[in-house]
């Protein structure tokens, strides 16, 4: 199974084409900004992205936030998904601590987002059912996010 890898509520759950579906979580300032890794797997790739700082919340305003991408493959299902850490309006620094090519377990630390942010998953849908919903209100590392189908 999949862990949440973060504290927060669910904000959204959208098909983005025929194979991912993103799911947007909001961490508001009272939440636990650490992020954990939802899954044992290992990073492919780490891309920090400049950007602005608009609230995290409002979803087509927060595509320009400054963002960390992580992409993970993940050996049970074969397949990649990717973490998405989103700066906020009140925060100004994202903290990762994985490496490209740098293998995990689910439930290790994965980094940190000062103060109000959000993190998108996204997942193959094929490969992921979600057990997650909108307005869910999750914690990292412990509520169940989804089961991975082989």
């Amino acid at each position: 199974f999949m862990v949440s890898p973060c504290d927060g509520k669910v904000l959204s759950i959208l098909r983005i084409n025929d194979n991912i579906t993103h799911v947007a979580v909001y961490l508001n300032v009272f939440d636990a900004h650490v992020q954990w890794c939802p899954v044992d797997g290992r990073v492919m790739s780490r891309v920090h992205k400049k950007g602005r700082f608009h609230p995290a919340y409002m979803l087509n305003k927060s595509k320009y936030n400054e963002r960390v991408e992580t992409i993970i493959h993940v050996p049970m299902i074969n397949d990649e998904i990717k973490l998405v850490q989103i700066a906020g309006q009140l925060c100004r620094r994202i903290v990762n601590f994985v490496h490209e090519r740098e293998r995990f377990e689910r439930g290790d630390l994965f980094g940190m987002i000062k103060l109000g942010s959000r993190v998108d998953v996204f997942v193959p849908h094929d490969k992921v059912k979600l057990l997650v919903h909108v307005g869910d209100k999750l914690l990292g590392n412990k509520t169940i996010f989804g089961k991975l189908v082989r």
